[in-house]
C-alpha cells in the first residue's frame, strides 16, 4: 500500500482486521507463509520483514536490496 502499511481483512465480514506498520515507503509485495501465521511484505524502503499475522508484531527484518524494480516475496508453498 502507498500509505506503507500492511493491511489484514476478513475475508467473510469485510471488517479490517490490523494495519502492520514499520515500512518507510509503499508496500509493494505480501505473501503469507504455508501455515498462515507469519507473512512477508517487501518495500520500496529496501527492505523485507516477516510478521506475526496473529499479533502484527515485527518477527524479523532484512534491509538493503538494492533494485528500482522493487522486490517480490514467494512462499515455499509448492504450487497447485
Amino acid at each position: 500500500s502507498f500509505d506503507f502499511a500492511v493491511k489484514l481483512w476478513d475475508a467473510t465480514s469485510g471488517e479490517a482486521i490490523r494495519a502492520i506498520r514499520g515500512h518507510r515507503d509503499a508496500i509493494q509485495q505480501v505473501v503469507f507463509a504455508p501455515d498462515s501465521r507469519s507473512l512477508a511484505s517487501a518495500s520500496a524502503d529496501h527492505s523485507a520483514r516477516v510478521w506475526d499475522v496473529e499479533t502484527g508484531a515485527l518477527r524479523f527484518g532484512l534491509a538493503g536490496h538494492d533494485t528500482k524494480d522493487g522486490c517480490t516475496c514467494e512462499s515455499d508453498r509448492p504450487s497447485p
